[in-house]
């Protein structure tokens, strides 16, 4: 009789691990899926204008939300560089890109000011959603490091929360507004270059660094 409970329980357990796993599993998907209404990744990787052969750096990737549109973007001449301090992160988006066989991202644990990329090494950089959460006082250097990576006339796009809005998502940290990126970019060394006006609840804009001196 013993045996039989135990057995009950050992099932009941399994039971209630896999509907934990499943309801898991269903939440992402449709996390991805709402957040796909608001952040239009699409759009976006179609803003940036990859090109095949292109090298990309997505600075605070997390697990991929855009590593993977990026390395289709550039090909398996190009590579995708995914940056981020957070190893646990870093491991999901390398087992995702095996279980997917994309042989073109390459993952890089960098610290909170130091992107650890190699200087004039990044055709284009991608800061989506993070430097609202990098404390005030390592904005400035964050950007230096990104700006040290690109190559001349390379671009940095940035996105982030708009001022003033409501947003359908929750988001954490301390707002950086657009005015206060430009001017700490600039101090970066790069130069505002454009603005992208096809998210509702984000600011998107691209900066320029200088072009190779003749």
């Amino acid at each position: 009789m013993r045996d039989q409970m135990s057995i009950r329980r050992i099932l009941s357990l399994t039971i209630a691990v896999l509907l934990l796993a499943a309801a898991s599993a269903a939440a992402q998907r449709e996390g991805r899926r709402d957040r796909n209404e608001w952040q239009q990744p699409e759009r976006v990787v179609k803003e940036l204008h990859l090109k095949p052969g292109d090298v990309v750096a997505d600075v605070g990737c997390g697990r991929g939300y855009f590593l993977f549109p990026f390395a289709e973007a550039v090909g398996d001449e190009g590579k995708v560089l995914g940056v981020d301090i957070d190893q646990r992160a870093l491991d999901a988006a390398g087992k995702r890109a095996e279980e997917q066989g994309v042989k073109n991202i390459e993952l890089v644990h960098s610290e909170p000011t130091d992107t650890k990329l190699k200087p004039g090494s990044v055709d284009v950089a991608f800061i989506c959603m993070v430097l609202h959460h990098v404390p005030k006082e390592q904005q400035q250097p964050l950007l230096q490091s990104v700006a040290r990576a690109l190559k001349p006339g390379g671009y940095l796009y940035v996105i982030d929360v708009k001022e003033g809005v409501e947003t359908p998502f929750r988001w954490h940290g301390e707002q950086l507004p657009r005015e206060e990126l430009i001017e700490k970019a600039t101090a970066a060394g790069l130069a505002l270059d454009a603005d992208f006006y096809c998210l509702q609840y984000q600011y998107f804009v691209r900066f320029a660094a200088p072009e190779a001196k003749p």
